[in-house]
């Protein structure tokens, strides 16, 4: 198992701004520049998103506004009988694959987050730009639909 806590993951691999690299990849993802680079390419015309708590909705309606997306999320042929194979029915799964040890770290931090500190604090000051990004997603979420997609 890896010895270390998120933050000393992260850490070690470079940071948590994946979003803003994303969407802004050519600035510094730390910097306040690129987040709002990256909030504006994120809501320009010919951008489409999808949001994880609403994977399902989402992903009908990319359907239903792109003709090249028409049927996409739907069951494939031949699996009907297992239901939906992908991540909108199964999701990732991981919860029920933890080791012992493993449970007892994550409810080690969730603790920790409950009590105000260490770990899950210092994570979210690290992840203050994804979670500002992920915030302005939600919020521009219903708008993007109501705009004609436009070229890049």
């Amino acid at each position: 198992a890896c010895p270390l806590d998120p933050v000393g993951y992260f850490s070690m691999m470079g940071g948590v701004a994946v979003g803003v690299q994303l969407l802004a990849p050519r600035g510094d993802p730390s910097s306040r520049c690129s987040l709002e680079a990256a909030k504006a390419n994120l809501v320009h015309g010919c951008t489409r998103y999808l949001l994880l708590e609403q994977l399902d909705e989402g992903v009908k309606r990319l359907g239903a506004h792109l003709p090249d997306f028409a049927g996409f999320g739907k069951v494939p042929a031949g699996f009907e009988d297992i239901g939906d194979p992908t991540m909108l029915d199964s999701h990732n799964g991981s919860g029920e694959r933890l080791s012992a040890e493993q449970a007892a770290r994550l409810a080690g931090y969730r603790a920790d987050e409950a009590a105000g500190g260490g770990v899950m604090r210092r994570l979210r000051e690290m992840a203050a730009h994804e979670v500002e990004l992920y915030q302005f997603a939600v919020e521009h979420f219903e708008a993007q639909w109501d705009k004609p997609l436009a070229t890049c």
